[in-house]
């Protein structure tokens, strides 16, 4: 998802993600680190609400 002070947009994101789940698939030793779990995506836009100026904060 993209938003204020995130490095990556959604292609980047989406190849990363697509990468992560063809390493595991192929049970590849040194693979991409899965994948963050819903309470750290959750967390993250806290942070990311609270920082930014266009949500009151």
């Amino acid at each position: 998802m993209e938003a204020p002070g995130v490095g990556g947009g959604n292609a980047e994101n989406f190849t990363f993600q697509a990468r992560a789940l063809l390493d595991q698939v192929a049970w590849v030793a040194e693979s991409l680190p899965a994948c963050v779990t819903f309470a750290d995506a959750l967390r993250t836009m806290e942070i990311i609400q609270a920082s930014s100026p266009q949500y009151g904060s």
